[in-house]
C-alpha cells in the first residue's frame, strides 16, 4: 500500500483528522491537504459536518438540563410572589382591552420608565422602543406601584 492509499485509508475508514495523519505518516498537514483535495471528499465532509452537528445538540441538551438561572435579588418570597401577582393582573389587564392609555401603558411597562425630577415619567433612553410609545409622560408625582421591583432579575423556574 502506497503512501497516497495510507493517507485515503486513513481519512476515509479510520475517520482521522488531517494533523493527525500528517504526524502518523510523517508529512505536512499542507501535503495531507493536497492528496485529499484530489479526491472526492464532499460525502466525508458532510458526515463529519454530521457528527459535529450531533455532538453540539448534545452538549446542549447537557447543558441546559443542568442549567440554574442565577437570582440577582435579595427580596423576600411574599416580595417576589407580589412581584408575580401584579405581572398576572397585568397580562390579564391586556388581554381584555384593545386600547389602553400612556399611564396604564407606563404602569405594565415599569422597567421601561423612571421619574425625572418634575414626576413625570420618561423612557429609558437604552431601549430601542417603537415610535409610538409615549417619550413622556405627565403623571404629577404619582409613582407607579411596580417600581419598586425595578431590579428583580430572576424568573421563576
Amino acid at each position: 500500500m502506497n503512501l497516497i492509499e495510507k493517507i485515503k485509508k486513513f481519512y476515509y475508514e479510520d475517520h482521522l483528522k488531517q494533523k493527525e495523519i500528517a504526524k502518523i505518516v510523517g508529512k505536512t498537514p499542507s501535503y495531507i491537504s493536497q492528496v485529499l483535495s484530489k479526491t472526492d471528499k464532499s460525502k466525508e465532509k458532510e458526515q463529519r459536518h454530521q457528527q459535529s452537528l450531533d455532538r453540539k445538540k448534545a452538549y446542549n441538551n447537557e447543558y441546559w438540563q443542568t442549567y440554574e438561572r442565577p437570582c440577582h435579588f435579595s427580596n423576600t418570597k411574599e416580595e417576589y410572589d407580589a412581584f408575580r401577582q401584579s405581572l398576572e393582573n397585568d397580562n390579564r389587564y391586556l388581554s381584555t382591552k384593545t386600547e389602553m392609555s400612556d399611564t396604564q401603558l407606563a404602569y405594565c411597562n415599569s422597567r421601561a420608565y423612571h421619574t425625572d425630577k418634575n414626576g413625570n415619567l420618561k423612557l429609558d433612553k437604552s431601549l430601542n422602543a417603537t415610535a409610538d410609545m409615549p417619550k413622556v409622560i405627565n403623571r404629577n408625582n404619582t409613582p407607579l406601584p411596580t417600581q419598586k421591583y425595578k431590579n428583580i432579575l430572576c424568573m421563576e423556574r
